[in-house]
């Protein structure tokens, strides 16, 4: 992915809500337009640097996208990796207390692996 790195996602991020299809994506250097799932998954990969460690990392449970209540009160998807959260408001990694401090209300609900399979690969082939 080239310069894509986590300090250029944040910079460049650009929130644009999905359409009817909530599909997801991971985002590219050109296009780092997209929601907080895309920016959840986006943010994973360029820690992974791979597909592979991508999946892996969501399969055996070292990262989770979880829904959350953000502090406006809408539902919200998070990154939380390696004991930490980053999201597309934060744009930077914080701890579980930060969030909660921030108004955010973590449900504890997870998104499965295979449902971001699914949403990730709708997201490919509507493109």
């Amino acid at each position: 992915m080239g310069r894509l790195d986590l300090e250029y996602l944040a910079k460049n991020f650009e929130y644009k809500a999905d359409d009817s299809r909530n599909s997801w994506r991971i985002l590219k250097e050109d296009d780092l337009k997209g929601d907080c799932e895309d920016y959840a998954l986006t943010a994973l990969y360029i820690e992974t640097g791979s597909m592979v460690k991508f999946w892996k990392e969501l399969i055996i449970g070292s990262a989770k996208i979880k829904y959350c209540k953000s502090p406006s009160g809408g539902g919200h998807a998070i990154l939380q990796y390696k004991g930490m959260y980053i999201d597309n408001w934060q744009r930077k990694y914080v701890d579980l207390s930060y969030l909660i401090e921030a108004g955010y209300e973590i449900t504890g609900i997870n998104y499965l692996w295979l449902t971001a399979l699914i949403k990730v690969t709708k997201g490919a082939l509507l493109k």
